[in-house]
């Protein structure tokens, strides 16, 4: 099988651009949200704070292991991200403490430590939330790294050009 191989200045751009745009994304949706917050600037860094870590632990390695074996695809590359943003969450949430007693928006969510069905619905909604923001963090890797339909992988990104 013959695959596009992109140019290690592309991948290594596509790891410093991808987790910006899903970052990015999410800071934006805290300004609707109704609640106060520390603004943009802030919730962007606390976004980007995490997703960098996510992206070099989960990411790096999964691109190493793929990249032989799967053709980079725009649904392979943006179901991966989507797969490698949450597979921390989902971790924490199946293995990670779980307090006493919790509630949200008057249901509870989790009693004498185990979740309820609220609390599993719940983390169910963080976690699909989370996978949307992986598949958009898959998109601008592709995108960075492969570029759009028509451009060559051995073509240079223009933000390098110079």
């Amino acid at each position: 099988m013959d695959l596009q191989r992109p140019r290690p200045e592309r991948i290594i751009l596509a790891f410093l651009i991808a987790p910006l745009a899903p970052s990015a994304l999410a800071a934006t949706l805290t300004l609707f949200d109704g609640q106060p917050n520390g603004g943009y600037p802030q919730w962007f860094a606390l976004f980007a704070f995490a997703a960098f870590p996510t992206a070099l632990l989960f990411g790096a390695p999964a691109y190493f292991l793929l990249r032989n074996r799967l053709e980079p695809r725009l649904v392979y590359i943006a179901l991966t991200g989507g797969l490698i943003a949450v597979a921390p969450w989902m971790l924490l949430v199946i293995f990670g403490p779980a307090p006493e007693f919790a509630s949200s928006g008057h249901r509870v969510t989790v009693e004498h430590g185990a979740r309820t069905l609220w609390g599993w619905l719940e983390a169910l909604g963080s976690i699909s939330g989370i996978f949307a923001l992986g598949l958009i963090g898959g998109f601008t890797f592709w995108l960075v790294a492969l570029g759009l339909p028509g451009w060559k992988a051995d073509d240079p990104p223009s933000a390098l050009d110079g």
